[in-house]
């Protein structure tokens, strides 16, 4: 165990720095709970925690020149939101929109360093990482999202028209206009988290990852089948 406290109980959310020499990731402790940890990929040096002063750290993307990672920070009183933080310095972060959801949001960090997309209670945003201006492109539930590399549209999967299934749609941010690529991908798989991550990965192909669900069906035989009456429950009780 390399990290300088309590035991480690869980590793997720990945994100590779640009230049893919080092990684963030939320990693679980016992005592500290969900924070966001930053590795180099050759495991040169100890892990370097991010940033102190949240109860609750997720889903980092880092600026596209590597020196800040913005992330879904959470307090205490349950209060969501968006923030930043400089890889290295320490610092308490700095809060860039609040009304997040309070779990499950994806940031993303357009490639030109401009926006950063997120979902929150309005439906998807984009906003400056200084957060002094912010934009709703869509009100639709988005699932996750990634930027085009021209950073001019943003891909996503959101809920489909047909509750309870997902589609694959793209927005152009200059005119935020939506255009639905696949109107049906299937059922949203039950999971808290049904779908976490999604890339562009050449033209026009996406990957991400999905929560798989598995349930039984179990039969029991030879229980007696309990008794219907209250008269009958108070007799076999003597």
């Amino acid at each position: 165990n390399q990290f300088p406290d309590d035991q480690t109980l869980a590793l997720g959310s990945p994100a590779l720095s640009p230049t893919g020499d080092r990684i963030a990731y939320q990693r679980y402790a016992e005592r500290s709970g969900y924070q966001i940890w930053v590795s180099t990929v050759a495991a040169a040096g100890p892990p370097v925690q991010l940033t102190s002063g949240s109860f609750y750290q997720d889903a980092p993307t880092w600026s596209p020149d590597g020196n800040t990672i913005a992330f879904v920070h959470r307090t205490k009183d349950d209060v969501a939101a968006l923030a930043r933080a400089r890889v290295g310095a320490v610092d308490r972060p700095t809060v860039i929109l609040r009304n997040l959801p309070t779990l499950g949001s994806r940031p993303k960090w357009s490639p030109d360093s401009r926006w950063i997309a997120t979902d929150t209670s309005d439906g998807l945003v984009i906003v400056t990482p200084d957060g002094k201006d912010s934009r709703v492109v869509s009100q639709e539930i988005w699932i996750a999202q990634t930027w085009s590399p021209d950073r001019r549209h943003i891909y996503g999967l959101r809920e489909a028209d047909r509750p309870g299934h997902y589609a694959v749609a793209i927005i152009d941010i200059d005119t935020m206009k939506e255009r639905v690529i696949n109107p049906e991908l299937g059922v949203i798989p039950p999971a808290f988290q049904p779908i976490r991550g999604l890339s562009l990965v050449g033209a026009g192909s996406l990957v991400t990852s999905v929560a798989s669900a598995r349930s039984d069906i179990w039969m029991a035989e030879g229980m007696e089948r309990p008794s219907r009456t209250l008269l009958s429950r108070l007799w076999r009780g003597n």
